[in-house]
């Protein structure tokens, strides 16, 4: 199942947005304009200190997938007291924020799958530091987009694939972090030891993904696109705080927040809008996942729920959300198409997406 993805383009220039419901810390990093494997911006590592965790919706068990792009300026060069660095491309973390697996790049463009280590607590060096567990033979460049697609199953063994083919597996039960439970609660990357310098000049990421459960496969080098709103569709139950199209007021890149929006005082309302086609060239769809950042002007109760509507049927998701009085995002993902008998996706029919506010 996919759990979530992130291709950075909803939040415009604004790192501070990524904190808002969407990541459980993001901090240091750029919204980069400079490199973009899909939309118009990346995720930027420039400094010490850069780091970003998602936690994943329950505490899922022992076997998560994660995939991502990264581009180098160049190779990384660790410093001397560090021999791999201190910068992460993906990690596996546990509820109590220690690190099972964690995926670098070494100074050669291999990869390295180590076990433990490079967390918040721990360092690069010495006995808290991380196990090498296996190192690729085969070698990535840097100056282009690389996408790295790992599975981890606790207990069993790792697996990553690099822009598709298989590059470098570990198995065996031991060298998992050893500190609080063997579930995987949530993801990190970034630059985990302050001690350290950044061994990249810039290192960019793009188009992530997460998948969880134990029938979870490599699903490939995905793209994200972030589709906008461009047409009101009935029904359209919300009032607007300007203007006559409804789109035009949640369209903006990054969002106004309070300058202009839509709003709800009734219990069942609901707003329905069609999103941009996908780019021409793509020939499959993963998953669609409605996008909402919604906040509520007082302390009473208040739910909204999410829906997907094609070839006139309506799915809403299984559950609703509560927003507070602060902006947060939503989200929900649907793998499968409801109007076209739960088959996968088509890129030339994407559905519209609707809000309803239920309480």
């Amino acid at each position: 199942m996919i759990e979530w993805y992130d291709g950075f383009d909803q939040y415009g220039a604004n790192e501070d947005l990524m904190n808002d419901g969407a990541w459980a810390e993001a901090s240091d990093f750029t919204l980069s304009a400079t490199q973009a494997r899909t939309g118009g911006r990346s995720l930027a590592m420039t400094i010490i200190g850069a780091q970003g965790r998602r936690a994943l919706a329950t505490e899922v068990g022992t076997k998560v997938g994660m995939g991502c792009a990264i581009f180098m300026d160049r190779l990384p060069i660790p410093p001397f007291n560090a021999v791999r660095g201190a910068s992460v491309i993906q990690q596996f973390r546990n509820e109590s924020n220690r690190s099972h697996i964690s995926i670098q790049v070494g100074p050669t463009g291999r990869i390295y799958i180590m076990g433990g280590g490079l967390d918040r607590v721990s360092s690069t060096t010495g006995v808290n530091g991380p196990v090498e567990l296996a190192k690729s033979t085969r070698q990535i460049a840097a100056g282009a987009w690389n996408h790295i697609e790992t599975i981890v199953e606790v207990g069993v063994g790792v697996s990553v694939r690099v822009n598709g083919k298989a590059f470098v597996a570990y198995t065996g039960t031991t060298d998992f972090a050893q500190v609080g439970a063997t579930e995987i609660a949530q993801i990190a990357i970034g630059h985990f030891d302050s001690s350290i310098p950044v061994e990249y000049n810039l290192l960019w990421f793009d188009d992530i993904f997460v998948q969880t459960g134990d029938d979870i496969d490599f699903l490939g080098e995905l793209e994200v696109h972030y589709l906008l709103p461009v047409s009101d569709q009935p029904p359209q139950d919300w009032s607007l705080t300007t203007g006559v199209n409804a789109y035009a007021l949640i369209n903006e890149i990054p969002p106004d927040d309070d300058v202009d929006y839509i709003f709800s005082e009734g219990t069942g309302d609901q707003a329905r809008f069609a999103v941009q086609p996908l780019p021409v060239d793509i020939v499959s769809v993963a998953a669609v996942a409605p996008l909402a950042r919604v906040r509520k002007t007082d302390s009473g109760s208040c739910e909204v729920q999410l829906s997907v509507f094609s070839v006139a049927t309506l799915e809403e998701a299984p559950d609703t959300h509560a927003p507070t009085t602060a902006y947060q995002y939503f989200f929900d993902v649907w793998e499968t198409d409801p109007g076209n008998e739960n088959d996968p996706w088509t890129p030339t029919s994407m559905p519209a997406i609707q809000i309803e506010r239920v309480v």
